[in-house]
């Protein structure tokens, strides 16, 4: 199974690490290519849609974390 999750969850956990980072800055990294756990798909007009891999953010913690859960 592919773990997948949103973008509300993604940041909470981002959080939850130690990053400071809400919504709109997640997604505009994610547009931007600066996180690579993740992609904003093609926008409806409405909302923008995104997919985030829970493994890959795992793996991004561990390579950037310090892991200081309160840096």
């Amino acid at each position: 199974m592919i773990e997948t999750m949103t973008i509300q969850e993604c940041a909470r956990y981002l959080r939850e690490h130690g990053m400071r980072i809400g919504y709109k800055k997640l997604v505009s990294g994610l547009e931007a290519g600066a996180f690579p756990f993740g992609s904003v798909l093609p926008s409806d007009g409405k909302r923008r849609p995104v997919l985030i891999y829970r493994k890959l953010v795992d793996r991004w913690i561990a390579d950037v974390g310090t892991g200081d859960s309160h840096a």
